[in-house]
């Protein structure tokens, strides 16, 4: 159930303001109760977030062990477009326009999904004859387009490819030296404290999320994401 609201979130406020519950896709966004085989929940304020299981994507059970209740997972985003969690009014409002949608016998729990926030890091070669710089400045700008957090959802993996894709496809870029994604959880930074094994996670060039629900942001685009050019 995709849902986009232009306007920003205020916390505290009753209005679904900024509210997307990232609908789209398989299962993105929500999971039935009791989905998955996550060992907890995610540990708020530098707790250890569940990794999938090694060799193969997360999976999450939709068969839920209370029938009739369901997890729905969202998030919303402040002014700076920024993802945070919805608020209790936010919450509310939404599980009652849920009313006239689901089943008699569903009953809707909302809960607030997990931000992993990342930075990238990567070193190119330009072409000959073309200004390195602004080589490495079109880079950085393509890469800020593609992980506007529009373009994300909750579930969604990253693929390195298509991370290397983005830098290859822009002009004059000769070789990618280096391409390291990194988990940034300092909270005196204003990160989301969550830490995240990004190796550990990572298959064939696939970076997974973590089974509870969760999603990739890169929070501060203008510094997180980092780059260097050779000639």
């Amino acid at each position: 159930m995709p849902y986009n609201n232009n306007l920003p979130f205020n916390p505290g406020g009753g209005n679904n303001a900024g509210f997307t519950p990232f609908g789209g896709g398989n299962n993105a966004g929500f999971t039935p109760f009791g989905g998955g085989n996550s060992g907890g929940p995610i540990q708020w304020g530098g707790g250890n977030i569940p990794l999938p299981v090694p060799g193969k994507p997360p999976t999450i059970d939709l068969s839920p062990t209370c029938p009739g209740i369901v997890n729905l997972f969202i998030l919303s985003q402040n002014e700076n477009g920024e993802l945070q969690n919805a608020n209790a009014a936010l919450k509310r409002n939404l599980k009652n326009y849920l009313l006239d949608l689901k089943m008699l016998t569903d009953k809707v729990i909302i809960r607030n999904a997990f931000v992993i926030n990342i930075s990238v890091e990567f070193e190119i070669v330009s072409l000959p004859d073309y200004n390195s710089q602004e080589v490495l400045l079109n880079v950085i700008d393509h890469l800020k387009e593609h992980f506007k957090i529009e373009h994300w959802q909750i579930g969604q993996a990253l693929s390195l490819s298509d991370v290397r894709r983005v830098i290859y496809d822009t002009d004059g870029v000769q070789n990618i030296n280096s391409l390291t994604i990194q988990n940034e959880c300092d909270a005196a930074q204003g990160y989301n404290a969550n830490y995240y094994d990004i190796a550990s996670a990572t298959f064939d060039e696939v970076i997974y999320p973590s089974i509870d629900p969760s999603i990739f942001e890169i929070k501060f685009p203008e510094k997180d994401i980092r780059g260097t050019v050779r000639n």
